[in-house]
């Protein structure tokens, strides 16, 4: 636990703050940091980010 709190506060004191995000799944919610270069990711781990694509998917699907 006080690696992550570590990890957190040298985050806040490089002044990174638009890297830290909250995963986009509502039933996740979990906080990740955004590694890509345009800082774009919106999802903290690809499991989350195909459950929201299939879900996009099947609603496409039943109009």
């Amino acid at each position: 636990m006080s690696e992550i709190a570590l990890s957190f506060a040298q985050t806040i004191a490089s002044h990174h703050y638009e890297k830290i995000k909250v995963c986009e799944n509502k039933e996740c919610q979990f906080f990740f940091f955004d590694t890509s270069k345009n800082n774009s990711k919106k999802f903290c781990c690809t499991k989350c980010a195909n459950l929201i694509k299939v879900r996009r998917f099947r609603e496409k699907q039943k109009k």
